[in-house]
Protein backbone atom coordinates (compact mmCIF):
# COMPACT_ATOMS: atom_id res chain seq x y z
CA UNK A 1 0.00 0.00 0.00
CA UNK A 2 1.06 3.86 -0.72
CA UNK A 3 0.79 6.29 1.67
CA UNK A 4 -2.39 7.86 0.04
CA UNK A 5 -4.06 4.06 0.51
CA UNK A 6 -3.08 4.09 4.04
CA UNK A 7 -4.32 7.63 4.93
CA UNK A 8 -7.79 6.27 3.23
CA UNK A 9 -7.74 3.42 5.31
CA UNK A 10 -6.86 5.11 8.55
CA UNK A 11 -9.58 7.24 7.53
CA UNK A 12 -12.31 5.23 7.36
CA UNK A 13 -11.57 2.65 10.57
CA UNK A 14 -11.26 6.04 12.60
CA UNK A 15 -14.49 7.34 11.34
CA UNK A 16 -16.27 4.38 11.87
CA UNK A 17 -14.79 4.00 15.69
CA UNK A 18 -16.22 7.45 16.40
CA UNK A 19 -19.81 6.42 15.30
CA UNK A 20 -19.53 3.39 17.09
CA UNK A 21 -19.72 1.29 14.02
CA UNK A 22 -17.02 -1.95 15.48
CA UNK A 23 -17.93 -3.98 12.74
CA UNK A 24 -16.10 -1.73 10.73
CA UNK A 25 -13.06 -1.52 12.76
CA UNK A 26 -12.83 -5.18 13.23
CA UNK A 27 -13.27 -5.80 9.38
CA UNK A 28 -10.21 -3.55 9.21
CA UNK A 29 -7.82 -5.65 11.29
CA UNK A 30 -5.25 -8.14 10.54
CA UNK A 31 -6.11 -11.49 12.11
CA UNK A 32 -2.95 -11.38 13.90
CA UNK A 33 -3.05 -7.67 15.11
CA UNK A 34 -0.75 -6.43 17.50
CA UNK A 35 -2.53 -4.06 19.86
CA UNK A 36 -0.95 -2.09 22.20
CA UNK A 37 -2.31 0.59 24.96
CA UNK A 38 0.50 2.31 27.34
CA UNK A 39 -0.24 2.40 30.67
CA UNK A 40 -0.38 0.17 33.36
CA UNK A 41 -3.15 -2.65 33.54
CA UNK A 42 -3.20 -2.16 37.37
CA UNK A 43 -4.20 1.44 36.55
CA UNK A 44 -6.14 1.66 33.59
CA UNK A 45 -7.76 -1.35 32.84
CA UNK A 46 -7.23 -1.14 29.09
CA UNK A 47 -3.33 -0.66 29.46
CA UNK A 48 -1.09 -3.77 28.35
CA UNK A 49 -0.87 -5.71 24.82
CA UNK A 50 -3.19 -7.38 23.05
CA UNK A 51 -2.58 -9.85 20.11
CA UNK A 52 -5.42 -11.14 17.33
CA UNK A 53 -8.93 -9.65 17.41
CA UNK A 54 -10.28 -11.67 20.03
CA UNK A 55 -7.76 -10.10 22.57
CA UNK A 56 -8.57 -6.41 21.15
CA UNK A 57 -12.29 -7.28 21.28
CA UNK A 58 -11.16 -7.58 25.01
CA UNK A 59 -9.47 -4.21 24.98
CA UNK A 60 -12.57 -2.08 23.81
CA UNK A 61 -15.04 -4.21 26.33
CA UNK A 62 -12.69 -2.59 29.25
CA UNK A 63 -12.51 0.79 27.82
CA UNK A 64 -16.31 0.57 27.23
CA UNK A 65 -16.76 -0.79 31.01
CA UNK A 66 -14.78 2.10 32.27
CA UNK A 67 -16.13 5.06 29.99
CA UNK A 68 -18.57 6.70 27.78
CA UNK A 69 -16.96 7.95 24.47
CA UNK A 70 -18.52 11.55 23.97
CA UNK A 71 -16.59 13.22 21.21
CA UNK A 72 -13.32 11.33 19.35
CA UNK A 73 -11.46 13.54 16.51
CA UNK A 74 -8.76 13.13 14.41
CA UNK A 75 -6.15 16.20 14.82
CA UNK A 76 -3.90 14.82 11.83
CA UNK A 77 -2.56 11.62 10.25
CA UNK A 78 1.19 11.20 9.23
CA UNK A 79 1.74 8.65 7.21
CA UNK A 80 4.57 6.91 4.87
CA UNK A 81 4.11 4.19 3.05
CA UNK A 82 2.30 1.87 5.10
CA UNK A 83 3.07 3.15 9.00
CA UNK A 84 1.41 6.21 10.31
CA UNK A 85 1.09 8.42 13.15
CA UNK A 86 -2.07 9.61 14.20
CA UNK A 87 -3.08 12.42 16.86
CA UNK A 88 -6.31 12.37 18.21
CA UNK A 89 -8.46 14.19 20.72
CA UNK A 90 -10.58 11.64 23.09
CA UNK A 91 -13.21 13.11 25.38
CA UNK A 92 -14.60 10.49 28.01
CA UNK A 93 -17.04 10.45 30.86
CA UNK A 94 -15.55 8.13 33.50
CA UNK A 95 -18.34 5.68 34.70
CA UNK A 96 -16.91 5.45 38.83
CA UNK A 97 -17.49 8.98 39.18
CA UNK A 98 -18.85 10.45 36.02
CA UNK A 99 -16.14 13.30 35.83
CA UNK A 100 -15.00 14.12 31.91
CA UNK A 101 -11.44 13.94 30.80
CA UNK A 102 -10.12 15.90 27.12
CA UNK A 103 -7.05 13.83 26.74
CA UNK A 104 -5.06 13.72 23.33
CA UNK A 105 -3.20 10.80 22.18
CA UNK A 106 -0.77 9.50 19.58
CA UNK A 107 -1.46 6.33 17.67
CA UNK A 108 1.54 4.53 15.77
CA UNK A 109 -0.16 2.13 13.11
CA UNK A 110 1.16 -0.20 10.90
CA UNK A 111 -0.71 -1.31 7.61
CA UNK A 112 -0.01 -4.59 6.09
CA UNK A 113 -2.17 -5.96 3.20
CA UNK A 114 -4.37 -3.61 3.23
CA UNK A 115 -4.84 -4.31 7.46
CA UNK A 116 -4.09 -2.86 10.22
CA UNK A 117 -1.61 -4.93 11.43
CA UNK A 118 -0.23 -3.26 14.37
CA UNK A 119 -1.65 -0.08 16.78
CA UNK A 120 0.45 1.42 19.86
CA UNK A 121 -1.42 3.95 21.47
CA UNK A 122 0.25 6.94 23.70
CA UNK A 123 -1.62 9.25 25.93
CA UNK A 124 -1.08 10.57 29.40
CA UNK A 125 -1.67 7.92 31.63
CA UNK A 126 -1.27 10.05 34.39
CA UNK A 127 -4.10 12.31 33.68
CA UNK A 128 -6.05 9.53 33.21
CA UNK A 129 -5.74 7.47 36.11
CA UNK A 130 -5.81 10.92 38.20
CA UNK A 131 -9.34 11.82 36.63
CA UNK A 132 -10.57 7.95 37.58
CA UNK A 133 -9.50 8.21 41.06
CA UNK A 134 -11.31 11.52 42.01
CA UNK A 135 -14.08 11.38 43.00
Amino acid sequence: MGTDETVTLLRHVYAAYSKGDMAAVFAALDDDIEWNSHGASAAVAWGGRFTGRDEVATFFERVMAAVTLEKFEVLDIIAQGERAAVQTRVSVRFRINERPLTVDKVDIVHVRGGKVASFTEYYDTGTVTETMAAG
